[in-house]
């Protein structure tokens, strides 16, 4: 049995490794299949449509020191940044187990977190990325 904790969650930006993301959701693989029964009572036909990436969106708590420089250089970006996220089991003892799962794409948007003056609940920082590939 694998626990949501039992993942390490790495993100790299433009060949800039992020480090490790606290969240993951997304990454599904869809496809649009096409049934079609020909004429004559035949049996139905099965056309398998191609695959169909959705989105990655990952998540983690906004601190000042790691983020914000980069924050602020990707805000100011206009061109879509490269981005790879690699999804690693771990095993018991928090070591690697198997092959990590690699989506990669490019940056959709960058969601710096919401602000309260009167909260002391912590920032995130969510990025989104459009799913090119998965490895």
């Amino acid at each position: 049995m694998a626990l949501q904790s039992s993942y390490r969650t790495t993100v790299v930006v433009d060949g800039q490794d992020l480090g490790v993301f606290d969240t993951f959701n997304g990454g599904q693989i869809t496809r649009s299949n096409t049934k079609h029964r020909p004429g004559g009572r035949r049996t139905e036909k099965l056309y398998k449509g191609l695959p169909r990436y959705e989105g990655v969106t990952v998540g983690r708590t906004y601190e000042l020191a790691r983020d914000h420089d980069n924050m602020v250089a990707w805000l100011q970006r206009i061109s879509p940044q490269d981005a790879e996220v690699r999804r690693q089991p771990l095993d018991e003892d928090g070591n690697s187990f198997g092959a990590a799962i690699t989506y990669k794409g490019a940056i959709d948007q960058i969601v710096p977190g919401n602000l309260d003056s009167n909260s002391d609940d912590r920032t995130t920082l969510e990025i989104q990325i459009s799913v090119e590939s998965i490895a």
